[in-house]
C-alpha cells in the first residue's frame, strides 16, 4: 500500500497551459437590413474562448454604436443584445452604402460597410410537375423560374410556403413552408438567362384539394449576404474527416467578427393548378 501511494503520488503535477492558443476577445456583429424594415436591430456579442474560462461568452462591456449613410450620422439605440433605430431615424436607400462603428468600455471596438443594393424587378413564373424517386415513388414539385440580367452581377435568396384549401377534410386549411434545392445562388447559375430553383412540400401533394398558392419572396442581396450564408452552409456541412481543413465562416467586420450586409425584396403569389 505504502508503494502504491508513492506511485500514486508522484503522478501529481501542476497543468502547463502554455501550450493552449491564446485569445484575443472581439466584438461580433451581425446585421441584416433593408429597406423593406420598419425597425432594424444590430446584434452584439462576444467571441468565445476555445478553452479555460468558466464563461463561454464573456461580456462585451458597455457599447455604443453609431450608423451613418456618409452624410448624416446617429447614435443607434441599445439594447439587451445590441442596437435598434426605425426608419425615421436613418431610412435604408436603395444604392446607397452605410457605415457602422461600434466602441466598448473594454476597449474593444469594430467597424463595417454594406451598400443596399439597387431595387430591381425581375420575372418570376411557375409552374407544378411530376416527378419519381429511385422507387417509383412520384412527388410533385414546383419549379420557379428567375429572370436575369446578364448584365449585372447578381446575388439573390429565396424563401415562400404554400397553402392549400380543401373542403373534403375537417381542417379546411394546410400551410406549410416550402423547402427549396438551393437558398441562396447567384446569377453565375442562370442558363439562357433564367434561373432555375425547385421547391417542395407535403401540401403541394395533397389528395382532394380545392385550390392551393405559393408566396414567394425573392431577396436581391449584396455580395457579402451570399457569402456568409454560402459559408455557413459549407461549414455546417463539412465533413468530420481529422485531415481536411476547416471551413471558415465568411466576415466583413473590421476589427472583429461576424456580418454586415442588405438586401431588397419582392413578393408574388402564384395559384398553382
Amino acid at each position: 500500500i505504502s508503494m502504491l501511494l508513492c506511485l500514486l503520488s508522484s503522478c501529481k503535477k501542476e497543468a502547463d497551459n502554455d501550450f493552449l492558443p491564446g485569445f484575443e476577445q472581439k466584438l461580433v456583429i451581425s446585421a441584416f437590413l433593408s429597406p423593406s424594415d420598419r425597425i432594424s436591430f444590430i446584434q452584439v456579442t462576444s467571441n468565445r474562448p476555445p478553452y479555460g474560462l468558466r464563461d463561454p461568452y464573456p461580456s462585451p462591456g458597455n457599447i455604443s454604436g453609431w450608423l451613418s449613410d456618409g452624410e448624416s450620422e446617429i447614435q443607434l439605440h441599445s439594447t439587451d443584445s445590441g442596437f435598434v433605430f426605425n426608419r425615421n431615424e436613418m431610412q435604408m436607400t436603395p444604392g446607397k452604402s452605410y457605415y457602422l462603428r461600434v466602441l466598448s468600455d473594454k476597449g474593444l471596438k469594430a467597424s463595417a460597410e454594406c451598400s443596399v443594393p439597387p431595387n430591381f424587378s425581375r420575372a418570376i413564373s411557375a409552374d407544378t410537375s411530376l416527378k419519381s424517386d429511385t422507387w417509383g415513388n412520384f412527388y410533385r414539385v414546383l419549379t420557379i423560374t428567375i429572370s436575369d440580367n446578364p448584365d449585372e452581377e447578381d446575388y439573390y435568396r429565396i424563401f415562400g410556403n404554400c397553402t392549400t384549401y380543401s373542403h373534403y377534410y375537417a381542417v379546411k386549411v394546410f400551410k406549410g413552408a416550402l423547402r427549396f434545392d438551393k437558398d441562396v445562388f447567384k446569377d453565375s447559375d442562370a442558363v439562357d438567362g433564367n434561373i432555375h430553383v425547385e421547391a417542395m412540400s407535403e401540401f403541394l401533394m395533397l389528395d382532394h384539394a380545392d385550390s392551393s398558392f405559393a408566396k414567394i419572396y425573392l431577396l436581391k442581396t449584396e455580395k457579402s449576404y451570399y457569402l456568409y450564408h454560402k459559408s455557413v452552409f459549407d461549414y455546417k456541412n463539412d465533413d468530420e474527416n481529422p485531415f481536411t481543413e476547416p471551413t471558415p465562416v465568411y466576415s466583413n467586420i473590421n476589427g472583429g467578427l461576424g456580418i454586415f450586409t442588405s438586401y431588397t425584396v419582392d413578393s408574388v403569389i402564384f395559384r398553382l393548378k
